[in-house]
């Protein structure tokens, strides 16, 4: 089982035994919780925050214990990572103008969206503040004047 440490703390059992009380995150992003009795003392030191460990677990009667706790050696990264390439992307996309049919369907869809924000009447101050905005926009495209008749 992978671990990344994110505290360690020392414990001390009803007989008065240390172990060290692990708090961190498993491979697959679930928080856990594991005791690491003296009987693997030696490798205490191992147990620092933000650290990637491997924990080998064995089951005594009803309970899982740590057995054998080892280091993991995270390869440098060849790649870029996600983040990164998500971030060249859109950098790149950027650059260029969209088509006209492109930012045709972009205001589409942000009208969907703010139509759906309308229909919450709790609505915040931001979104009815950008569909004021995308009326505004959308009426200056379609030379659409209105003239305010009401009453003062």
């Amino acid at each position: 089982m992978l671990v990344t440490i994110q505290s360690v703390s020392q414990e001390f059992t009803k007989t008065g035994s240390e172990y060290r009380k692990v708090v961190g995150v498993t491979g697959d992003g679930k928080p856990t919780t594991k005791s690491v009795f003296d009987n693997l003392k030696s490798k205490w030191e191992l147990l620092k925050e933000n650290a990637t460990l491997e924990f080998t677990m064995v089951k005594q009667g009803q309970f899982w214990n740590v057995a054998d706790i080892k280091p993991i050696e995270l390869p440098p990264p060849t790649k870029p990572t996600m983040l990164e390439q998500d971030e060249k992307v859109i950098e790149e996309a950027l650059k260029e103008k969209p088509s006209g049919q492109e930012v045709g369907m972009w205001y589409k869809e942000l009208g969907a969206w703010l139509m759906m924000k309308e229909q919450d009447k709790g609505a915040d101050p931001f979104w009815k503040a950008l569909r004021k905005l995308y009326f505004a926009q959308m009426f200056s495209v379609l030379s659409i004047k209105l003239e305010d008749k009401r009453e003062e």
